[in-house]
């Protein structure tokens, strides 16, 4: 068994397996675990300084946190006896598909890989942000091509090959140059030149990473189409110099009758293939940079809908249609037909639009969207003054880049709502450690809390998942969270088929989006809101005092017809001690104005039926309350006082004289509590 030392420990180095040969060297396992080694054919001094410098300088892996290796980056040089470096050591990347066969339509229908355009999308983002760290680091890839381009079933890509790069020593300024090139993917100013001696540049990787994009979303390469010209078609690099290609001013090549449309992509994905192979044939600087491709496809993978006749299709909501319908129609050629026999998803659930609950970074962008979030739940808490529950899922005492972990909020009609479908305070108790989606719009409250939250009013809103449909969703989060964010297989259908509820309550929570309430206004400022609670505090004073004042009033019209006057004076008073008391209580109520997603005709009925059933409920509290107490202070006295009362008497006088301010004490209590509640949570 052939060994060698890895220079970076000093210690040996086994290879055990042959699993490729080039012209250029020979790829083997290692007696290290997930580690290969090349090893060259003639290995050469310009190779060892060219690797010394890479292992020094690795870009940083934008999927790292993912659990994923996205580079078959040189860890360490490998030196034989003499010290000679002979190879370098490198991470093995396992699950991968290369690109060729992901992006042609007949070769992923021969493997089986049933990959929608949803996945097409990001990817090929993903693609374009691993271009993006390796130019940030001033390395040019120099020959790319879609062998050497890995994507799993997370859409996550790895490149191989990565020791043909072009290198630039930052000490010396000398260039280690790429010393090949593939056809179709070089730009037309590099046609026709020695490669090995052409110092490339970032410009030259932009015009690679337009073709490589191109393919991944229409399938073949952006320079193919109808020959419109005399004879016959001109050779592929040929037709690059030209800059012929079926989206070209005066172009011999025309789109044929499989051409896909360049219309049927979002405006900035198309926008940036013309810079690329229009504009930027005369003009080179002006090609879309990584950044602006991962931008561009980050906007487009939002706009991706679910075809409603075909499980499979997925289009862009700027088409305003399903193209592959179309084409099926006009072509009889599908190239996405798997899933024919299938029923369509339960929930009408973009993956797209899903997000992290711990990634608050992007959280604090969606601000006013509706969207779902995902997470694992952390704790629990129930304000039951307030009738609000919270479910955090992070300790809500940490702060992310200014901003208190993301959170669900429940007031008392949502708790209703959960009620009725069977989820009780003691099932929700028993949320923690598990796994839910959140759907419904975010609200970023800034204030002293400043977090971003969703008020769950119904509960449709809410999925509770099992495990494993939670890991597979995990991973899905992983591609096409467009934080990919968030960072979301290739289909959604094997996680949203069903909701797994506490207690088999499945049927209770689905999480269709059509039957989410919506508010009948919505107030969208901390100012608008303080105006609600201002006005719902004064009308539920206004006539909670009204009625005092008018039951007062009546009782002495009742002892003296003339004093009629009295009557009215009380009803006045009344009414003038309600708004005094609402204005008093503003402040509490406003406390919650962040979650005033509620119609102002809604908080006032709500509060006058909360203050109602309060006031009701607190007259029988309080009278018992106020009797028993006063029973006791009765009893108290009636000892002490001995022969004067009595202790059984002493407890009697108490408790009928208890009765009255307690029930008094218990109505006002009861209604000023019920009135805020329900201006909290509105008639939902």
């Amino acid at each position: 068994m052939t060994s060698f030392t890895c220079a970076k420990t000093n210690q040996s180095v086994s290879l055990t397996e042959q699993i490729a040969s080039s012209g250029e060297g020979e790829v083997w396992r290692t007696s290290r675990p997930k580690v290969l080694a090349k090893i060259y054919h003639t290995p050469d001094e310009e190779r060892a300084k060219k690797l010394d410098i890479m292992v020094k300088h690795a870009p940083a892996d934008p999927n790292a946190h993912k659990n994923h290796v996205s580079f078959a980056w040189p860890q360490s040089v490998l030196k034989d006896a003499q010290g000679k470096v002979i190879g370098f050591l490198m991470p093995e990347i396992v699950g991968g598909e290369e690109l060729v066969n992901v992006c042609n339509p007949s070769r992923r229908k021969r493997l089986g890989l049933e990959l929608d355009w949803r996945f097409l999308h990001v990817a090929a983002r993903n693609v374009a942000a691993l271009v993006q760290a390796i130019h940030k680091e001033g390395y040019v890839l120099g020959d790319i091509k879609l062998q050497n381009i890995l994507v799993n079933s997370r859409a996550l890509p790895s490149i191989i090959d990565i020791d043909s790069f072009q290198v630039r020593d930052a000490a010396t300024g000398k260039v280690y140059r790429c010393p090949v090139a593939s056809e179709g993917f070089t730009p037309v100013e590099l046609l026709g030149k020695d490669i090995a001696t052409v110092t490339q540049l970032e410009e030259h990787d932009r015009f690679r990473l337009g073709v490589v994009v191109y393919h991944l979303l229409f399938g073949n390469h952006p320079f193919q189409g109808q020959w419109t010209g005399t004879g016959e078609s001109l050779e592929l690099n040929e037709l690059i110099r030209q800059g012929f290609w079926p989206f070209a001013p005066n172009s011999l090549l025309q789109p044929s009758n499989r051409t896909i449309p360049l219309k049927v992509v979002d405006s900035g994905v198309r926008n940036c293939f013309l810079k690329c192979f229009n504009v930027g044939h005369k003009n080179s600087s002006v090609r879309p940079t990584a950044r602006d491709w991962v931008e561009a496809l980050e906007a487009a993978s939002t706009k991706i809908k679910s075809c409603h006749k075909i499980d499979s299709h997925y289009y862009s909501s700027t088409y305003k249609h399903c193209y592959w319908c179309e084409r099926k129609s006009l072509l009889n050629v599908d190239i996405f037909d798997f899933y024919k026999n299938e029923l369509k998803p339960e929930s009408n659930l973009e993956l797209s639009n899903i997000f992290s609950a711990e990634g608050i970074k992007d959280l604090v962008r969606q601000d006013g969207k509706n969207i779902t979030v995902f997470g694992l739940v952390y704790n629990t808490q129930y304000e039951s003054s307030l009738g609000i529950y919270s479910i955090f899922f992070s300790n809500h005492k940490n702060i992310i880049s200014g901003y208190h972990p993301f959170k669900i909020v429940i007031f008392s009609g949502g708790l209703r709502d959960l009620e009725k479908a069977g989820i009780s305070l003691i099932d929700l108790n028993q949320l923690v450690g598990k796994y839910l989606t959140i759907k419904g719009e975010l609200t970023l409250y800034r204030g002293s809390e400043n977090n971003p939250e969703i008020l769950l009013q119904k509960a449709s809103q809410l999925e509770i998942l099992d495990k494993s449909k939670a890991q597979i969703l995990v991973n899905q989060l992983s591609y096409v969270s467009i934080s990919l964010k968030a960072s979301k297989s290739s289909s959604n259908k094997s996680i949203i088929k069903k909701s797994v509820l506490i207690k088999n309550k499945a049927k209770s929570l689905s999480l269709s989006a059509h039957k989410t309430a919506q508010p009948q206004k919505t107030i969208t400022n901390a100012s608008n809101a303080k105006q609600i609670a201002l006005i719902t505090g004064v009308v539920s004073g206004l006539f909670l005092g009204s009625i005092i004042g008018l039951i007062v009033g009546a009782i002495l019209y009742a002892n003296e017809p003339s004093s009629i006057v009295f009557l009215f004076a009380f009803v006045f008073l009344g009414a003038v001690g309600g708004v005094i008391w609402g204005v008093v209580c503003l402040e509490k109520i406003n406390i919650q104005n962040r979650y005033s997603n509620i119609s102002l005709t809604s908080r006032i009925l709500s509060s006058i039926e909360g203050m109602i059933v309060g006031a009701l409920e607190g007259a029988s509290l309080g009278a018992s309350q106020g009797a028993g107490a006063l029973a006791v202070v009765g009893g108290l006295l009636g000892f002490f006082g001995g022969a004067l009362i009595g202790i059984i008497p002493g407890v009697i006088i108490g408790a009928i004289l208890g009765v009255v301010p307690g029930a008094l004490f218990g109505i006002v209590n009861g209604a000023i509590n019920g009135a805020i509640k329900g201006s909290l949570s509105g008639r939902n």
